[in-house]
């Protein structure tokens, strides 16, 4: 599971819960398109549910950014079963929209890039600019949780305190992209002085196909009788 050296080489798709809770006790879905190679975020949506159309909007937040910077198809992209699954026959199968198509196991979320990508955001991004981020039960200090929980005695367990409007529990994740892609690149031995954004888009993969605008709204387009 070596990382690629150049960008959109591989890109890897994951959903997840956003660690923050809103007013009436739901956390926020977010799905993410990451490149390997910079680690960027190059898709993102949010949703009150986990649905399909979560995944569906993420992957036209990323063609989008592609087709606004004139950049080619990811060469592979690696999928996780819960929701993607059922488009393996149509966005997902291989040489409609990407030239490769990896599924990851249902069991061995470790195999997935984007797990690790995910972690690296929360702990590095989330848990600076938020309280009440990281894993209060564990011992170690990267998991430590500086913000108070109550009890909850209905349900016999702790609690965060505070919550917060959907839409600032958004906005803030918005922002924590757009501050990770732009922090420097873990390895600085490799790219030295580079954050993630400059790696993504001063290493792009040379033999990536160009877009098919036609073929990509006509897959992930919305439908207006």
């Amino acid at each position: 599971r070596e990382r690629p050296n150049f960008s959109f080489s591989k890109i890897s798709l994951d959903d997840r819960d956003l660690p923050r809770m809103t007013h009436n006790g739901i956390r926020p879905k977010a799905y993410y398109a990451y490149d390997l190679a910079s680690g960027c975020v190059i898709g993102y949506s949010h949703c009150r549910e986990k649905t399909t159309n979560l995944f569906l909007d993420c992957i036209r937040s990323m063609f989008r950014l592609i087709y606004k910077n004139d950049w080619g198809i990811p060469g592979e992209v690696e999928g996780e079963n819960h929701l993607v699954r059922q488009f393996k026959d149509t966005i997902m199968e291989p040489g409609i929209i990407f030239p490769m198509v990896h599924w990851c196991a249902p069991t061995n979320s470790q195999e997935k890039g984007a797990e690790h990508l995910n972690r690296a955001k929360k702990y590095s991004v989330e848990k600076k600019n938020h309280a009440g981020i990281g894993r209060w039960w564990l011992k170690l200090s990267a998991n430590k949780v500086y913000d108070k929980k109550v009890f909850d005695e209905k349900n016999n367990t702790y609690v965060d305190k505070k919550t917060y409007e959907y839409e600032e529990l958004i906005a803030d994740d918005v922002a924590d992209i757009i501050e990770f892609n732009n922090m420097l690149h873990p390895n600085q031995k490799k790219y030295p002085g580079m954050t993630r954004w400059q790696v993504l888009c001063g290493n792009m993969n040379p033999n990536l196909r160009k877009m098919n605008k036609k073929e990509v709204i006509r897959q992930i387009g919305y439908c207006t009788p």
